[in-house]
Formats: structure tokens, sequence, C-alpha cells
């Protein structure tokens, strides 16, 4: 993913080990080729933007477990929010 736009971390709980993150992904087109059985395979990806939200719980520094919620938009979209500064 070339395109990684308007990172936010919402919440951030140190006590609880409890981080939240939205994010929206440019995913441009493109032709992947692949091995597959001794044959190469074309497949083909439509250009896409992706929203995520993704909640993580950390312990003992490390991330245990991961509840990620997507969506494709129409590419190019943002989340209109300000830049941060």
């Amino acid at each position: 993913i070339p395109t990684v736009e308007q990172r936010r971390f919402p919440v951030v709980d140190e006590e609880r080990g409890v981080v939240a993150a939205i994010v929206m992904f440019q995913i441009p087109e493109a032709d992947i080729e692949r091995e597959r059985d001794g044959e190469t395979v074309v497949r083909h990806y439509d250009p896409r933007s992706l929203y995520l939200f993704e909640a993580f719980k950390i312990r003992d520094g490390r991330v245990q477990q991961i509840e990620a919620t997507m969506r494709d938009l129409e590419y190019g979209l943002t989340l209109d929010w300000p830049a941060e500064s």
C-alpha cells in the first residue's frame, strides 16, 4: 500500500492497554503476478480507498489482539480531517 493518509489514534488508554486507530489507505490499480502450480497467474486489482478502523489490545508491550473494520470507497476519497500540525 503506497499511500497511508489521515492516521489518527482517537483512543490511547495505557492503563487498560487499548489503542484505537483510524486510517485511510489509497490503493492504486495493479496487476499482480504470482506463480501457482508452475504457471504465472495475473490478478487485476481495481483502485480503491480503504477506510480502516482498528482496535488493539496491548499486554506487556506486545499486541495481543486486533479487531478491524474496513470499508472500500472510491479511489482518492479522504476523511476530510484537517492535517495534523
